[in-house]
C-alpha cells in the first residue's frame, strides 16, 4: 500500500519541529547543521503552511530561524 504524500510530508514536518524544540532546549545546535547537512527538508511546510524557519521564528528562536533561513536562501530547489 502506497503512503499517502501528506501523511508522510506531516511526518517530516512534525520530526523536523520536535528537532528543533530539543535542539533549542538542549544547545545542541550542532544536531541542527547535522539535520540539514544530512538533507532535512527545509521547505517542507505544516498545516498552516509554516516552514521549520517560520516556526522558529515563531516561538522565538531567532538563533536557529536565522541559520535555516540562510540555508533556505542558498539552496539549490
Amino acid at each position: 500500500m502506497p503512503l499517502d504524500e501528506s501523511v508522510v510530508c506531516c511526518y517530516y514536518v512534525e520530526v523536523m519541529l520536535t528537532s528543533i524544540t530539543l535542539i533549542k532546549h538542549h544547545h545542541l545546535y550542532v544536531v541542527l547543521k547535522l539535520l540539514v547537512s544530512f538533507g532535512a527538508p527545509l521547505f517542507i511546510e505544516n498545516s498552516a503552511k509554516e516552514t521549520p524557519c517560520d516556526c522558529a521564528e515563531k516561538a522565538g528562536h531567532s538563533q536557529i530561524a536565522l541559520y535555516l533561513e540562510s540555508k533556505m536562501v542558498f539552496s539549490v530547489i
